[in-house]
């Protein structure tokens, strides 16, 4: 492959693009907020944690409000996919703040990290209280 040399007249300057033009200022701040590379990756493990544990309260709000919730055994398919989505939505909250406090915040800017702790720490708590509610009322006959 043949090697492309720039000289020194043809790179642009810190924020500008290669044609000579000023990058918007929310272009600069988006650019800055992904200069944390451990950050972005804690938050988007942490909105993926958010899809998935809205994919089994979702899955469960189904199966009650169609009545196969009843019908439900250690033996059906739909009983083991909401089991694996709680595991994997418990794994995922657990890897994500982890990567969020011990990596994100080492560095800066700081935003991602803390935004993707707190949304990985909300959803996190509220879907064990879901699950400990929901266990909770099934012990009880109701």
């Amino acid at each position: 492959m043949p090697r492309v040399l720039h000289s020194a007249s043809s790179r642009s300057a810190p924020g500008q693009s290669p044609e000579g033009q000023a990058g918007t200022e929310s272009d600069l701040h988006w650019r800055d907020l992904l200069k944390n590379q451990p950050a972005l990756i804690g938050f988007l493990l942490s909105m993926v944690q958010v899809i998935v544990h809205a994919s089994w309260i979702g899955l469960l709000w189904y199966l009650t409000q169609s009545g196969q919730a009843a019908l439900l055994n250690d033996h059906s398919w739909q009983s083991w996919l909401m089991v694996g989505l709680l595991g994997l939505g418990l794994v995922l909250t657990g890897v994500s703040m982890f990567v969020c406090l011990y990596f994100g915040l080492r560095r800066s800017p700081r935003t991602l990290a803390v935004i993707g702790f707190f949304v990985s720490f909300f959803f996190g708590t509220l879907a064990t209280a879901l699950v400990f509610m929901t266990a909770i009322r099934a012990m009880s006959g109701g």
